[in-house]
């Protein structure tokens, strides 16, 4: 027997054959049936046990450099109200969570830590009142008033509120 007559005869064994001839899935076919299935599943988890469920393995667990990028953006394009009167809310690691104005973190010791900087072209003295000036922790019933000491501790809330 010859080789040309081994080949013939080999048939459908013939592993080495470069005319192969077979459908299939191409990857990307495949990751994006897997990627759509996720989502599906996702969507269902959603809506059949409350997006509050899901959105802890969703949503960041600390949020302070976007308010603080926000809080510099409305400082560098004047805008007043987002500034001293629109309340933002941080979010920190251990879960606790404070909704105050970009002002109140700017100026107040206790939010130093966060380092929201004070808006110097901006006035917020007159739309902040000194009896209304208070930021709310996730768990409070009341709002905690603001108070702000300098380093002898003496208060000078009133020089930074009408």
């Amino acid at each position: 027997m010859s080789k040309k007559e081994v080949k013939r005869d080999l048939g459908y064994f013939d592993i080495f054959s470069k005319n192969k001839k077979a459908q299939g899935l191409s990857t990307s076919t495949i990751i994006l049936l897997i990627l759509g299935v996720v989502i599906l599943v996702i969507l269902v988890l959603g809506f059949v046990l409350g997006w509050d469920k899901i959105s802890p393995w969703i949503k960041q667990d600390n949020n302070v450099d976007t308010v603080k990028q926000t809080c510099q953006t409305a400082c560098n394009m004047e805008r007043r109200y987002d500034f001293c009167s629109n309340a933002n809310i941080v979010l920190k690691a251990d879960k606790s969570e404070y909704t105050a104005t970009c002002y109140t973190y700017s100026v107040s010791g206790e939010f130093s830590k966060y380092g929201i900087e004070a808006c110097g072209t901006l006035d917020c003295k007159p739309v902040v009142t000194c009896s209304d000036w208070t930021y709310l922790k996730k768990g409070q019933k009341e709002p905690v008033k603001v108070i702000i000491t300098d380093s002898s501790g003496q208060d000078m809330t009133s020089s930074y509120c009408a």
